[in-house]
């Protein structure tokens, strides 16, 4: 793959961003876990509920909390 003229930085950018986003909701994951909320799909729908947006102000989805558990290195 050939990345853009400023590929390289905004990638770093970009994982730096998703790696403190993860940093910042691993409490919330783990309060989840407590009240029973285990599964991605229900996970993506607690964090929707409580207003809670992706770094780019969007909807959760099952992908997109699989990829954040990945990175706080949080099994389910």
């Amino acid at each position: 793959m050939i990345l853009a003229k400023h590929g390289a930085k905004l990638g770093k950018e970009n994982h730096t961003k998703a790696m403190q986003t993860a940093s910042d909701l691993k409490a919330t994951i783990e309060a989840f876990k407590l009240q029973g909320i285990k599964t991605v799909r229900d996970i993506a729908t607690a964090l929707n509920a409580s207003k809670i947006a992706t770094p780019q102000g969007k909807q959760w989805h099952s992908t997109s909390v699989y990829r954040l558990l990945k990175r706080i290195d949080t099994p389910l």
